[in-house]
């Protein structure tokens, strides 16, 4: 009995030091703030698709779409969404559309794809330079890119102490001034 206890209390202390070192190794990642070949990859192809007035989960729509292009293949909006904006929870993207216009088209768009989560302002930084603009808000803080007339936004979630965390959303818009 006494060798069962000495072996379970040995291997839960290796396996103890193995998990700090392993969070040590992590934490040491997260402290630096390099994006992994994924998270490069990702803001990349970001960059990219908002020249083009998209973002990664709007498929073949953007800006200049309409409410009835959109509609046809992805179906209704959610039910929560607001006026001005459709809202696809399960595409995790939403349209935003002028309420005044009687031919509206897409004129911002916004993605909350998970695949941003882990990804930190210094990262983005890292990956597409400085920014044009930056935001702060109490609740946000913003990384804007302008690209011609296509603006690309990073929203940042703040706690309650104002510390960034990741991303929360994506958005892509045109100014047409």
């Amino acid at each position: 009995m006494n060798k069962k206890i000495n072996l379970l209390i040995a291997t839960t202390l290796t396996v103890g030091t193995l998990l700090a070192g392993v969070t040590q190794i992590g934490g040491a990642s997260a402290a630096t703030n390099t994006p992994t070949a994924q998270e490069k990859k990702l803001l990349i192809e970001t960059r990219d698709l908002s020249k083009k007035g998209k973002v990664t989960t709007s498929e073949e729509f953007g800006i200049g779409s309409t409410p009835k292009q959109i509609e046809k293949k992805w179906g209704k909006k959610d039910g929560n969404s607001e006026d001005a904006e459709l809202k696809y929870s399960k595409h995790q993207t939403v349209f935003y559309i002028p309420n005044e216009d009687p031919k509206p088209k897409v004129f911002a768009l916004a993605t909350t794809d998970k695949n941003y989560q882990s990804i930190t302002p210094n990262e983005v930084k890292q990956v597409l330079g400085k920014p044009s603009e930056t935001y702060t808000s109490p609740e946000e803080y913003d990384l804007e890119y302008i690209y011609g007339k296509k603006h690309l936004i990073f929203a940042f979630h703040k706690d309650k102490k104002g510390k960034i965390g990741k991303v929360k959303d994506v958005l892509v818009m045109e100014y047409l001034s």
